[in-house]
């Protein structure tokens, strides 16, 4: 399960960006959503967590630019 809730099967590494500036790594991975296909969040970072159909994507309300970038 990741931060969000949801039920997941990691398939595989997706990319990987080191951002020494701020002392930050992001590690995505592709995954498939399992049943029961809905998130519950959990967290503070993720409490206005939601799924889209990919054409209904908002990006300019994604909080890092690199989701966002991953997700185009």
């Amino acid at each position: 399960m990741e931060e969000a809730g949801a039920n997941v099967e990691i398939i595989a590494p997706y990319c990987h960006w080191d951002i020494p500036v701020i002392g930050q790594a992001y590690i995505l991975f592709r995954a498939k959503l399992l049943a029961p296909f809905t998130i519950q969040s959990e967290t503070a970072e993720s409490l206005e967590s939601q799924l889209f159909d990919p054409a209904d994507i908002p990006f300019q309300d994604i909080a890092f630019s690199s989701v966002s970038l991953a997700l185009r």
